[in-house]
């Protein structure tokens, strides 16, 4: 991989802080496939945060069970990073 300069000033971004911000792309992108395969889009508005070690689900569905669910899916991704499941649970308004 070739090296990385920040935009700001030109001086190069370490390597490991390049590392780190592929992995966190990857983890999210990994993490919202893998719920909206196994949920079949039953959370409404999903987003996967990825801050250091934390991960943040937020989004909308109709179930506890449905959250549930997705926090599910997103534990078997998740190595030693914690999990926080900040979905809501409301009722589909139509």
């Amino acid at each position: 991989m070739p090296p990385r300069y920040d935009p700001a000033d030109g001086t190069l971004v370490a390597l490991a802080t390049t590392r780190a911000l592929n992995r966190a792309a990857w983890l999210a992108e990994r993490i919202h496939d893998r719920i909206a395969k196994r949920l079949g889009g039953r959370v409404r508005g999903l987003d996967v945060q990825v801050e250091d070690k934390a991960i943040t689900l937020r989004g909308r569905c109709a179930t506890y069970y449905t959250k549930q669910l997705a926090q599910h899916a997103a534990l078997g991704v998740l190595e030693d990073e914690t999990l926080v499941n900040a979905i809501v649970v409301a009722p589909v308004v139509h």
